[in-house]
């Protein structure tokens, strides 16, 4: 997909299972203005985690597991969102290319809870004087059940990354 715009969502993509080639999106624009209680722009949920997706090839059943692949380059996420991303699924989610532009920081703006994730090349900072006394924070947070984790070369424009998944998340090259 490309040049979608999502604009006064609560949560923009709701993700919970894709085939193994995943979904690509660019040009990905997604803004909250405080609609709705959850306020995330990407969301990979667990749960559908367990089961098997069973297709057909050949005459025989092949199974796959029930897990979301998402690739999105060049995406602008802004406004009042307590998440730019919400990763719950044991599948891979990958940002390049992007800036994330939050009016407040609530919580992490990446909250990587499980599965893999590719997060490089992006620009996270808070929107500039929307709020008074807005200030940097967290910004991605990797949790201990995440796996396979590669942060580098984002600009992190003052905010901090917490990495609780230890040799699980590979953090480096991200400037200050």
């Amino acid at each position: 997909m490309s040049d979608v715009d999502l604009d006064g969502v609560d949560i923009g993509i709701d993700a919970r299972s894709t085939q193994q080639p995943g979904v690509s999106i660019s040009n990905l624009a997604i803004a909250n203005d405080s609609r709705g209680t959850s306020r995330i722009a990407i969301w990979g949920r667990g749960g559908g985690d367990a089961g098997f997706q069973v297709r057909q090839l050949n005459g025989r059943d092949l199974t796959e597991p029930n897990t979301v692949v998402l690739y999105v380059r060049g995406g602008s996420f802004w406004g009042q969102l307590d998440r730019v991303i919400k990763w719950e699924n044991s599948g891979l989610v990958s940002l390049s290319d992007s800036r994330l532009v939050p009016w407040i920081l609530n919580g992490p703006m990446i909250e990587l809870l499980g599965g893999q994730a590719m997060i490089h090349d992006n620009s996270l900072t808070i929107y500039p004087n929307v709020v008074k006394g807005a200030l940097p924070g967290t910004a991605i947070v990797v949790g201990p059940g995440a796996r396979e984790v590669s942060i580098h070369h984002n600009q992190m424009n003052g905010n901090r990354i917490e990495n609780r998944a230890g040799a699980g998340a590979q953090v480096s090259d991200n400037q200050p």
